[in-house]
């Protein structure tokens, strides 16, 4: 990867990562500093700032040693994710794990799917649909059914 640096890497905002059409979902990052990658499950590109977890205890594993330890000390990066690199800086302090399954990450339980098949649409929703992004192991009531369905829909109902 190192020589491939200078090929192809984009420096945008999350409005100019959304407008791409670029989702939530797997992808690599290539720590510049240290030259190692690891993979994550990447949060898409909500207003202000992107969450990710590591995919395997292996990846976090990579990234607590590469940053010594859990802290917030920006790092360069540079994230591939469905075939386009984007420059990024990462803070190696992970909330939990939003994939599940990963014992080195603190227990959010209430912040991810409880199954793999899971993730894929729970990242959809919480970018598409705005959902917060917790509690995806609860009921849902019939005024949060309400609004995901008015925002769904509200793009194919308005004039224009």
């Amino acid at each position: 990867m190192k020589g491939e640096l200078k090929m192809n890497v984009q420096l945008l905002t999350n409005a100019e990562i959304r407008a791409t059409g670029i989702r939530a979902g797997r992808a690599e990052v290539y720590d510049l500093m240290s030259g190692e990658t690891y993979d994550i499950f990447w949060g898409g590109a909500p207003r202000t700032h992107t969450d990710f977890s590591p995919l395997t205890p292996n990846d976090t594993a990579i990234m607590e040693r590469i940053s010594s330890g859990w802290n917030w000390i920006p790092r360069p990066v540079i994230l591939t994710i469905q075939g386009v690199r984007l420059a990024a800086g990462v803070h190696h302090f992970p909330h939990g794990s939003i994939i599940g399954g990963n014992p080195r990450l603190p227990n959010m339980s209430n912040t991810r799917p409880s199954n793999g098949w899971a993730v894929e649409g729970w990242g959809w929703a919480i970018e598409a649909l705005r959902m917060d992004g917790t509690r995806p192991r609860d009921g849902i009531t019939r005024q949060e059914v309400a609004t995901l369905l008015h925002r769904f829909y509200k793009p194919f109902t308005q004039n224009p």
